[in-house]
């Protein structure tokens, strides 16, 4: 397996982004926060999908869990992201146990939004001993998108030492290495994620079906 960095998420941190420049750059595949709890929308949120549709990348809509009604938080998200068959989407399950959701609630959103897709949710949690608490059965069936962050300042995989590329989580698939990203057409930094993959075509394979080519 290789490591193809070519992820970014973005949110409410980054409301001016050249697109042309993100996608020259070498970025196929932005997340982009969508939605957190029950009512909150990211009010960068529209512009940034359609920012990325434009430059032809691949825009991946993510929600922020938090405590509340499962029903609610799937509504809302739903209705944001204009979620649809196929559609791949993650939801960022991270904080204190207080802070987020309970591992049931987490799974019942994620149950009903795959129905509403055909396809399970990419689940955004931390490495064993930094979650908020321990997910559920089900949630452990969801393709992973982990943060841990081996090296302090890495802006690029290629930065990334041989030491540090050893403490790749094994459970990710995609490996959110560092939140000091550079990436040109962004200001400032931004965290930046690699998918492991036998090859690019087989990583973006995974946008559109679920599993790598």
């Amino acid at each position: 397996m290789q490591a193809f960095d070519i992820a970014i998420d973005v949110g409410d941190a980054q409301p001016h982004i050249d697109w042309p420049a993100v996608a020259a750059a070498g970025i196929r595949i932005v997340m982009i926060k969508c939605t957190e709890g029950a009512t909150f929308v990211s009010p960068t949120f529209a512009a940034q999908w359609k920012g990325a549709l434009d430059a032809r990348l691949k825009p991946i809509p993510y929600h922020f869990l938090r405590p509340g009604s499962a029903d609610a938080q799937v509504q809302r998200f739903r209705n944001v992201a204009a979620l649809a068959k196929n559609q791949p989407y993650a939801l960022d399950w991270e904080g204190r146990a207080s802070q987020t959701c309970t591992p049931q609630v987490a799974e019942a959103i994620g149950t009903q939004l795959a129905v509403i897709t055909g396809r399970l949710p990419l689940g955004y949690w931390g490495i064993h001993g930094s979650t908020p608490a321990l997910p559920t059965a089900a949630m452990l069936t969801w393709d992973r998108w982990v943060p841990r962050y081996p090296q302090q300042g890495a802006e690029t995989v290629a930065m990334l030492r041989e030491s540090a590329m050893n403490k790749r989580p094994p459970e990710a698939l995609w490996w959110q290495y560092t939140c000091w990203g550079r990436v040109p057409g962004i200001k400032g930094p931004v965290d930046r994620s690699a998918i492991f993959a036998e090859s690019l075509e087989s990583a973006l394979a995974w946008y559109g079906t679920g599993k790598l080519g």
